[in-house]
């Protein structure tokens, strides 16, 4: 439609993360988005391979949607390393929260294993 409406709030919740970040709970929140708007990348990278501005954009987009487009990445890569990052996702919070409680921690990290 040609609209775009920014803000904060809930149209956030949805978000990527940028690839900098090195907190291992936003990569987890990531994946975790990344598989819930599967459809709507792929939507996107479609619509850019048709109509961006650029051969190198359309090419670039072509490239991505190709790539998201097999088994491995689609079905594959993405629910394992948001499988593999929700066991870490519990004893990571643990660790980085205000209040550490070692005891807590060492059995997280336990079952983690």
């Amino acid at each position: 439609m040609g609209e775009l409406t920014t803000g904060r709030g809930l149209n956030q919740q949805l978000g990527l993360s940028r690839a900098c970040d090195t907190r291992w709970g936003s990569h987890y929140k990531s994946f975790n988005n990344f598989i819930l708007m599967f459809g709507s990348i792929l939507e996107v990278l479609e619509s850019l391979a048709l109509d961006a501005r650029s051969m190198d954009e359309r090419a670039k987009a072509t490239g991505h949607l190709e790539s998201c487009r097999t088994f491995e990445i689609a079905s594959f890569m993405l629910h394992l390393m948001r499988d593999i990052l929700a066991i870490t996702n519990e004893p990571n919070k643990c660790l980085q929260g205000k209040e550490q409680n070692v005891a807590n921690a060492m059995l997280l990290v336990e079952v983690a294993k």
